[in-house]
């Protein structure tokens, strides 16, 4: 198999999940030394650090980089006003599954089980992302809108950490988040001075950025969220053909739908024009960005895998499905409620997507995993419940069969 293959079908994760599931079986002490112990003598530099601390701002930060593109002219998510549509969606992603917490461990949870909650409200970015592109393909707007609302998930997720999960011994220091700005502003200068070499913006903001989150007791995954839109991504004689398009349309704005959709339709032709001539120039600095951090992203998922999901079998009971049946259930009802809503609100969904889409994305929007086993181990002193917490996260990844199978039957068709 070729290797854009394994990279493509994320083959590294898988191997990684299974490899820890056989560990954790067979050998608990020897699986939990390997991640937790130290790489670097008197330091708590562990496997399991470097990935979920370092890794994983990699990640993000290629999630953000799809998501500049997405907003450009000619993306799905242009113009700005689509993605209010998805962030909607988002916010019944989030209420869907706690309220349906709250409902099910009343009538069969225990008090013991309340912390719980927020293991519900997060999508796993990795495996939503990689199942929505093998069910819609690669251009499907779908993806781009998973994309969207995975992300601001997640970072809704981090919030509710910072906020109802703090450890006592470190409470949040929100002065060190000034420290952002910093990050904000080197990373403009650079813009501002045309740096290309995406290295720089990793290695000064993003560096900046991840020790404000690092200091401030914030997980620091999303480091590179606030500093990927800098890195320049359009080719700089673009801009001054763009004041003279941007002109054109200003002047014959019409207050009606049908204009409005004719500017759009318009805005939409001109940014995929642009974008194919600019094929032929030379890469800009996100381009680059994304050129030399995918390969690290895809292969780097095997530790991802390995580190978060090593869980023992036998650690199932009544909290592992209120978890399940909350992020399953409370998942797709609130982002293809929620959508719906915001479809009647004006708030359209973007070009493309149909209401059966939006309920397959509600579905693969329910795997649960990083922020889930993340917000387990923080949650819950009590072992046991920590393994029954996590076993329900990891049941959610059952998605991946029957997102798939539902796809058939509704007849989803790939872009």
């Amino acid at each position: 198999m070729k290797l854009c293959k394994v990279r493509e079908y994320s083959l590294p994760l898988f191997a990684g999940i299974l490899i820890a599931m056989i560990m954790v079986n067979v050998n608990s002490d020897f699986y939990y030394e390997v991640i937790y112990k130290p790489l670097i003598a008197g330091t708590n530099m562990t496997l399991h650090f470097f990935v979920n601390e370092c890794f994983m701002v990699l990640f993000f930060g290629m999630a953000s980089a799809e998501l500049v593109r997405s907003f450009r002219e000619g993306g799905d998510l242009y113009p700005v006003k689509k993605a209010i549509n998805p962030l909607i969606a988002t916010l019944g992603g989030i209420l869907g599954p706690i309220v349906i917490f709250f409902t099910l461990n009343t009538l069969m949870g225990e008090e013991a089980y309340i912390k719980g909650w927020g293991m519900c409200t997060a999508t796993d970015i990795a495996l939503a992302w990689l199942l929505a592109k093998i069910i819609f393909g690669k251009k499907h707007p779908a993806v781009k809108f998973l994309l969207l609302l995975a992300i601001a998930d997640d970072g809704i997720g981090l919030l509710i950490i910072a906020l109802f999960y703090q450890d006592p011994n470190e409470s949040v220091e929100p002065l060190w988040l000034l420290l952002i700005l910093v990050a904000v502003g080197i990373a403009n200068l650079f813009k501002g001075a045309k740096v290309q070499n995406c290295w720089a913006y990793i290695m000064i903001p993003g560096m900046i950025a991840w020790l404000a989150m690092t200091k401030s007791h914030l997980h620091p995954v999303l480091s590179l969220v606030f500093i990927v839109p800098f890195i320049p991504h359009v080719h700089y004689d673009e801009d001054v053909e763009k004041v003279g398009y941007a002109k054109t349309f200003s002047e014959s704005h019409l207050p009606t739908v049908k204009a409005e959709r004719k500017k759009e339709e318009e805005h939409y032709k001109y940014g995929k024009k642009k974008r194919k001539h600019h094929k032929k120039q030379k890469p800009t600095g996100l381009e680059r960005f994304e050129k030399a951090v995918a390969p690290i992203v895809d292969y780097g998922l095997f530790f991802f895998g390995f580190t978060n999901a090593g869980v023992e079998i036998n650690q199932i009971g009544s909290l592992s499905f209120i978890i399940l049946i909350s992020l399953v259930a409370g998942k797709t009802v609130g982002i293809t409620g929620f959508t719906f809503l915001a479809d009647k609100m004006g708030f359209k969904k973007p070009r493309g997507m149909k209401t059966k889409d939006v309920f397959i994305i509600g579905i693969i929007g329910s795997l649960g995993l990083t922020v889930a086993l993340f917000v387990a181990d923080v949650g819950f002193n009590d072992l046991k419940l920590r393994g029954l917490a996590k076993m329900g996260a990891l049941l959610s990844s059952g998605v991946f069969i029957v997102a798939p199978i539902l796809a058939r039957i509704f007849k989803i068709k790939k872009h």
